[in-house]
């Protein structure tokens, strides 16, 4: 939606608008209630999209809107020129060819019309892809400048834009910041966005005939190339960049012959930019003398004329910017003379201007005739202008009327008042310089200027104030920035201590069931091992006292042995031996 609203500040009124993957239709909505635009068409891949959006926006639009399923790499049911400004929101990463789409845009779109693109700013990982399936191609301002240049567009301006949780900068404020696209961005960004513009076509050799079309809005009557005035020319229309105004300046004034409108509208935009963009005095000299042969050449036409009014009046400007005061003089007294009658009223802005700012230097040389005479010649001026307007020439003709006529007309008359305030307050001798200041400057204008200029003080003040905080703000914002990553490697580090923590418990876990399943396991064994230890401590005692009874046997047998083998020895000797014997033990006996 953000975006929407942003394009719509550069549609402008009567375009033709081209929504390219509009999806439900809300931007075009959006574009169709924010904007004088004239008609709208949307174009998406998706058949629910395209009937979503032709029910509940295309039905009850008051504009001619319409949705239709297509190909953003196709769009052949477009003429060529037939579109003044085309939207195309993150579109093209999404696109196989994305250079398509550019070169469809480049057909279908008018000299000067526009096209407002967005893109991802570079959401590659680590691998260098964009990870979202959906996105074929990664986006910086390096490709995004070179697809757009090589399709032929003209860069006129270009941002970045940041949204809290977006796919990197996830505590990024919701901000868009403008960047100088022949520079590229400062600073990093979640997307890229750019203002585009179709070249302004080559002039044609020769002007048609055109009857019947007031001097405002002879465009196509005399001019080469009518596209100047929405792309050069026509404030509100033109291009918003000065960049691109010098770049289209230059080119027109390559391009045309000296004596065309064309060049003397791009040579009084350049002129215009020289007081803005820091021109030396030397260039602005240059300039400005451009400006006066430009002027000193017979018109052509009532537009030609329109430039030499307006160019001598700015050349007066260059001199005065340039520190050549008297050259100034010179400038503004001729433009003060011309009768712009055969152009329109309109460019009484010029004159009636001139011929007060030249009153206003002859008071500052001391001469109080000859501000009289230039007040009195620029109230003159407005009431000759006034008298016998035709309103075609500052309205435009009946059922395509204008809104710039009545403010320029209001503008010459505000001047030609301070000329008349100017005028009574010399006759009252008012010689003062602050009353004589306060006179002159008594109109509706003038206080409207100086409560402007009030107002920009309060908001100069203002605008100290809030850079200072927004400067305690980002600094701030950086200490904040750095604890949220803090935070966020905190963050990780505790998730990756918890996932080992849950790790280790499931491993000691499985341990203890390991170790409890071994400890019953040795119970069983033990329990076993001890009762056939038991039972072999049993057959020990068994056996030993088994032995003992053996060996008690074995003695016994011994004795009993020695017995018999005494006996035996016994038996064995003589019988006289034994007689013997018997006699000696009896012997012994006694």
């Amino acid at each position: 939606m953000t975006r929407y609203a942003q394009a719509a500040q550069f549609v402008r009124a009567g375009d033709r608008i081209l929504d390219l993957a509009c999806g439900l239709g809300y931007g075009s909505h959006v574009l169709a209630n924010a904007t004088q635009a004239a008609s709208f068409v949307g174009v998406d891949a998706s058949e629910y999209a395209v009937q979503y959006a032709t029910v509940n926006f295309a039905a009850v639009s008051a504009k001619p809107m319409s949705f239709r399923v297509g190909d953003a790499e196709d769009l052949a049911f477009l003429e060529n020129d037939s579109v003044d400004f085309a939207v195309s929101v993150e579109t093209l990463e999404h696109l196989h060819h994305p250079t398509a789409l550019l070169a469809e845009l480049m057909r279908v779109l008018t000299p000067g019309g526009r096209a407002y693109l967005s893109v991802p700013f570079d959401w590659s990982d680590e691998t260098g892809e964009d990870p979202n399936p959906f996105h074929h191609h990664v986006y910086d301002w390096g490709v995004l400048e070179r697809q757009v240049r090589e399709a032929g567009f003209l860069l006129e301006r270009a941002w970045t834009q940041d949204a809290g949780g977006g796919q990197k900068l996830h505590h990024a404020k919701r901000a868009i910041h403008e960047f100088d696209p022949r520079t590229g961005p400062t600073a990093d960004g979640e997307w890229l966005l750019a203002l585009v513009m179709k070249p302004l076509g080559e002039p044609r050799p020769e002007l048609p005939d055109v009857a019947d079309v007031p001097n405002i809005l002879a465009f196509n009557r005399d001019y080469h190339n009518a596209a100047l005035v929405r792309g050069l020319v026509s404030i509100g229309w033109r291009a918003t960049s000065g960049a691109l105004l010098s770049e289209l300046a230059d080119k027109t004034l390559a391009q045309a012959r000296p004596e065309q409108a064309d060049f003397g509208a791009a040579l009084c935009v350049r002129s215009y930019l020289a007081l803005t963009d820091g021109a030396s005095h030397a260039d602005k000299r240059t300039l400005a003398e451009r400006a006066i042969g430009y002027a000193s050449q017979v018109a052509a036409n009532p537009t030609v004329l329109r430039w030499q009014v307006s160019l001598t009046f700015v050349a007066g400007l260059l001199f005065l910017s340039s520190g050549d005061r008297g050259a100034a003089r010179i400038a503004f007294e001729r433009a003060a003379l011309f009768d712009v009658r055969p152009y329109s009223p309109l460019l009484g802005t010029k004159t009636v201007t001139a011929a007060f700012t030249v009153g206003q230097m002859s008071l500052a040389d001391g001469s109080e005739d000859q501000a009289e005479f230039w007040w009195d010649r620029a109230v003159a001026e407005a009431r000759t202008l006034v008298s016998d307007i035709d309103w075609r020439e500052v309205i435009g003709p009946a059922g395509a009327q204008q809104t710039f006529g009545l403010p320029e007309l209001a503008e010459m008359l505000l001047t030609a008042a301070k000329a008349m305030n100017g005028l009574v307050a010399l006759r009252n001798r008012t010689a003062q310089p602050g009353a004589l200041w306060r006179s002159v400057h008594s109109t509706l204008d003038c206080r409207a200027e100086l409560a402007r200029m009030e107002s920009a003080e309060l908001r100069d003040s203002f605008d100290v104030q809030r850079r200072y905080y927004e400067a305690r703000e980002q600094a701030f914002g950086s200490e904040r920035e750095e604890l949220l990553r803090s935070k966020e490697w905190l963050d990780s580090q505790y998730h990756h201590l918890t996932d080992e923590l849950a790790q280790i418990t499931r491993l000691n876990q499985e341990s203890k069931e390991w170790l409890e399943g071994q400890r019953d396991s040795l119970s069983v064994a033990l329990a076993r091992t001890t009762a056939a230890y038991d039972a072999a401590r049993a057959d020990h005692a068994a056996a030993l006292s088994e032995r003992d009874g053996l060996a008690r046997t074995l003695e016994s047998a011994a004795a009993e042995n020695e017995v018999l083998r005494a006996r035996i020895e016994y038996l064995k000797l003589h019988p006289l031996r034994r007689a013997w014997l018997r006699f000696k033990a009896r012997r012994n006996e006694e």
